[in-house]
Parts: structure tokens; C-alpha cells; sequence
């Protein structure tokens, strides 16, 4: 009998897990921007990753860790430190206290696991901020793929099968990768809720499977002990957790679109995007907007097509493709319609002053301001800026003069 090696069997589920995806955006893409633009759309995550310039945005220094290393590096040894109190020192115990003690009261020492947890969690509150947790989530995932790859510290033992390290070491790989793009800034919020979930399905094979059951050889009690003191330790830093996401989600508030385009959004932006999408109700039906410098979500509400290619203009787009060409697409193709979405430049600064410059003075020349609102956050959501000013312009017409009717709203 010829069996496949546990390479090649898990060959043609690898291969395809790595081509479907991408195939299927590429399908996605094709009717709109024909072969050879499909392609390049694929490609342009991995070209804004290596473009020099976009890494040396604040905004990706930020999210990768690398804008202050030595904080960074102090963080990722907090981190590390938090899990040899929490996780090491209770395994430990477990693993020198002698079985026949801990089976006398198997049920009293699982309700003691469970309430040490809440007693770690209660009485470091205020020295451990929490959010610290996952930061050395790369030192794991990358301790877990050496241990795998060498096949010394098989932690993952409990995902082996008949086709032995591979799936394990498959896993490793893949949390190890996600997480290069923020390396030095691990966290599970906003970009990381993606990038670190690979590394979190390990952490929790780790500490609610391995750990036990290593405990386990040794008294079966001591196993279920810890599982009890792991699941209610990972329960209370959710809890941790979906306390500030509870906040910013009762602050949305107001219903934004119609249909199975709706949300909900913070009342600010929500208020300003609703009375723009009046306003955009009234144009012609030919006319192409664009709105300036981000806000393709406003495009797709309003079913109105734009005129560049660009989705946004912000610091990446201008570093990535050039500040000429995204100005020679308005001046080649101009619409007839600019919305302006100005707000507080907390990450790239403010469009025509910090970025943008020529394309700004371009759009001053050539276009009247037909109606504006300005609006101040009243919510008291910290997620929402202090004040949003949205404008909306109309192209002046060759022979036509400058100063159309404006209209103000407040």
C-alpha cells in the first residue's frame, strides 16, 4: 500500500487555502478594471508594505511599534513578565504540590482556581494595565515555531494527528507572519483583531490544553484545576476588554443609510454624513463626485461614481502612487462634484496644509463652494473629532465666473 507523505497530503488544501482567496478578489475586481488593473490591485498591500516612504508614515510607525522601539521593547518585557506571574507561578505551584493533596478536594480546587483568577485580575487592576497582555504575543508564537520546527518543545502537541508536526508547525507559521506587520505593537484591537487571532487560537491551545494536561500526567486534578483558573483568567481579560468596546458602541447612536446599507455611527459624523447625502440627492444624475480626502464610503451610500481611481488621497495613497499622478487624475478626468471632509488631522494632519498642497490650490481654482456645514461633537464620545467641516463644490465652467449661490447650514 503507497501512502501520501503528511507533506504532500496537506499539499492541495495549503495550495488552495493560498490561491481561492485572492482568485476570488481577482473575480471581483475583473469587471471593473479588466486584467491587467485586477492583478495590480492584488498587489498593492504588498507594494504599500515595502514602499520606504509608507513605512515612514507616523501612522504606520504607530501601528507597527517602530515610532518608539525602546518603549516598544519595554512593553513586549511587561508583557512577558505578566505571564510568568499569572500563568508560570500557578502552573508551578501546581506542578510542587504533591497529587495526593490535591485530590482530596477535586471540586474545592477547581472553585480555588477559579476564584484565584478573579483575585489576580480584582487585585492587579491597578498595577497591570491589561491591554499589556497580548503584547508579547510574538515571543510565544515565535518560542511556539522553533519548538515545533525542531520538534524540542512540542507545545502544540495537543493539534498533532496521523500527519504528525505539520498542522501545528502550518499554525505556527501563519501566527508568526500575521503578526510581522506589528511586531513591536501586538495588541488585538483595530488592525490587530485580524493579525493576532492566529497567535490567540495558540495562546488558548497553550494554556487551557497543553498546560493541563502536561499538569495532568502528574494528577488529573491539578489539570482541571488550572484549565478552571485559565478559562476564568481569559474570561475576566474579555471582560476587561469588551467594557471600552461596550462605550464605544452604545455611542453610535444615529442610523446612517437605509436598508442593508444601515448602521450606526456616533451622532457628529453620523448628522454631517446624512445632511451631505441630502445635498448629493440633488445633483444630476451624470455627474461624477469625489470626495476629498477620504470618503468612498459616501460614493457607495449614494450609488454616484467618481472620477479618479483613487478611494482615497491620504499620506499612503500620495506616498505610494505620487502626488503628480493622483493631481494629473483630477486635472485629466475632473468631476463635477467635490465633496470636502475636513476633520482633526490626529494621524496624518490636515489635507491642503500638511499633505495635499498642490491638489488643494488646484481645487480652489476650479471649484465654488455650494453649500457647507460645520458641526461640534455633542455625543461626548472620545472616538468622534471635536468638530467636522464638510463642503461641497461645484466645477466652474470654462467662461463661467467664480462665486456661485452658497448656501451655509449650522
Amino acid at each position: 500500500v503507497v501512502t501520501k507523505s503528511p507533506v504532500r497530503a496537506h499539499l492541495p488544501p495549503l495550495i488552495a487555502g493560498l490561491a481561492v482567496p485572492p482568485a476570488v478578489a481577482w473575480l471581483l475586481f475583473l469587471p471593473h478594471l479588466g486584467v491587467g488593473e485586477s492583478l495590480a490591485a492584488l498587489s498593492t498591500p504588498f507594494a504599500s508594505a515595502a514602499n520606504a516612504d509608507v513605512r515612514d508614515l507616523y501612522f504606520y510607525r504607530a501601528v507597527m511599534g517602530t515610532d518608539d522601539l525602546a518603549s516598544a521593547i519595554r512593553n513586549i518585557g511587561l508583557g512577558t513578565m505578566i505571564y510568568g506571574g499569572v500563568i508560570g507561578i500557578p502552573f508551578l505551584a501546581l506542578r510542587l504540590v504533591p497529587g495526593d493533596r490535591i485530590t482530596k478536594w477535586p471540586r474545592l480546587g477547581i472553585l480555588l482556581g477559579v476564584l484565584t483568577a478573579v483575585a489576580v485580575l480584582r487585585a492587579s487592576l491597578s498595577w497591570i494595565h491589561w491591554w499589556y497582555f497580548f503584547v508579547p504575543l510574538q515571543v510565544l508564537t515565535v518560542l511556539f515555531l522553533l519548538g515545533e520546527v525542531t520538534g524540542r518543545l512540542p507545545l502544540l502537541s495537543v493539534l498533532r494527528g496521523p500527519e504528525g508536526r505539520l498542522p501545528a508547525t502550518l499554525l505556527a507559521v501563519l501566527a508568526t507572519g500575521l503578526l510581522a506587520k506589528v511586531f513591536f505593537n501586538t495588541s488585538v484591537v483595530s488592525y490587530g483583531f485580524v493579525l493576532t487571532t492566529p497567535a490567540l487560537t495558540i495562546l488558548i491551545t497553550v494554556v487551557c490544553v497543553t498546560l493541563p494536561d502536561l499538569l495532568s500526567r502528574r494528577s488529573r486534578d491539578a489539570g482541571r484545576i488550572f484549565r478552571a483558573y485559565s478559562l476564568a483568567l481569559l474570561f475576566g481579560i474579555l471582560l476587561v476588554h469588551l467594557v471600552p468596546t461596550a462605550s464605544i458602541v452604545s455611542s453610535r447612536s444615529l442610523p446612517v443609510g437605509t436598508g442593508s446599507d444601515g448602521f450606526l455611527t456616533d451622532p457628529v459624523r453620523g448628522e454631517v454624513l446624512n445632511d451631505l447625502m441630502v445635498e448629493i440627492g440633488r445633483l444630476s444624475a451624470e455627474d461624477r463626485l469625489v470626495v476629498v480626502p477620504e470618503g468612498a464610503m459616501i460614493n457607495y451610500l449614494a450609488r454616484w461614481p467618481s472620477s479618479v481611481p483613487f478611494p482615497t488621497i491620504l499620506p499612503p495613497e500620495q506616498a505610494l502612487f505620487g502626488a503628480e499622478e493622483i493631481e494629473r487624475a483630477f486635472s485629466d478626468d475632473p468631476p463635477e462634484w467635490i465633496a470636502t471632509w475636513d476633520r482633526e488631522g490626529v494621524l496624518y494632519g490636515v489635507f491642503g496644509e500638511d499633505y495635499g498642497i498642490g491638489l488643494s490650490a488646484w481645487i480652489k481654482n476650479r471649484y465654488d463652494t455650494t453649500w457647507s456645514a460645520e458641526y461640534v461633537t455633542r455625543s461626548g464620545s472620545t472616538s468622534a473629532p471635536d468638530t467636522v467641516a464638510v463642503r461641497l463644490l461645484k466645477r466652474i465652467l470654462p467662461g463661467e465666473p467664480p462665486g456661485g449661490d452658497q448656501s451655509e447650514s449650522q
